[in-house]
């Protein structure tokens, strides 16, 4: 019995470590993202989905705390303006249990490997993050959801002002499967076949280049209003 409790308490203790050890990382991340209260920048989108052609993408973007977005172009069609926002620490809104699992090298620098748990799991979804132990930046995100597949997430950043570490592209890889083609503007390839099994699940690629950024500038509610938007063709 005292070696049961002793295992007990071992891997008990261990797991409250790992517990203790994520928090501090993630609280190093998301000081990282306060420094950042509003930002603009260009932005240039490239989406590769299977049965699609979708033309290239120029737009500019606005984006306020908490929750504040605006995307301005005349073709932006494509993907919701959410998916284009980068607010990194929007994956620790909710509540939320996670784990430090490992440590692993990526681009010759020692990363984190966290697990996050959402505590609300009607939609199925885990998420695991790696971040950068130098600048503590999130480098790698995969989601894996009942409802929507898996996503893969990558960020290439840049030190704005030697003060913001924003991205200077964004590459994800997600499963086409549940994706809702609707309110695309797209042409269909031509003589292109019909996929024989339509279930299949398909792997499409969306890469997000940033430019020009404009970093706590005091950005004016007013440009937010839907008023101001251009409505979508």
């Amino acid at each position: 019995m005292r070696t049961l409790i002793l295992i007990f308490f071992i891997l008990f203790s261990n797991l409250s470590s790992q517990v203790d050890k994520s928090s501090k990382i993630i609280e190093k991340v998301k000081e990282n993202f306060d420094l950042i209260q509003d930002y603009s920048a260009q932005v240039k989108i490239k989406v590769d989905f299977p049965d699609a052609v979708i033309p290239e993408i120029n737009a500019r973007i606005y984006y306020k705390k908490p929750d504040k977005i605006k995307v301005d172009s005349d073709n932006f069609l494509i993907i919701p303006k959410q998916s284009i926002k980068f607010a990194p620490d929007a994956i620790f809104q909710k509540n939320f249990t996670s784990f430090l699992t490992d440590e692993t090298e990526l681009d010759k620098v020692k990363h984190f490997t966290i697990r996050i748990i959402p505590e609300d799991q009607s939609g199925g979804e885990f998420i695991t993050i790696f971040v950068n132990s130098k600048n503590y930046t999130i480098k790698k995100i995969s989601v894996l959801s009942a409802r929507t597949g898996k996503v893969d997430i990558e960020f290439f950043y840049k030190l704005i002002e030697n003060r913001f570490w924003l991205p200077e592209r964004i590459e994800a890889f997600l499963e086409t499967k549940g994706i809702r083609f609707s309110r695309l503007r797209k042409m269909q390839k031509e003589n292109q076949e019909q996929s024989e099994n339509k279930s299949e699940n398909k792997i499409g690629k969306l890469t997000i280049e940033y430019f020009n950024f404009a970093v706590n500038k005091g950005l004016d509610d007013s440009i937010f209003n839907e008023s101001s938007e251009r409505k979508e063709k």
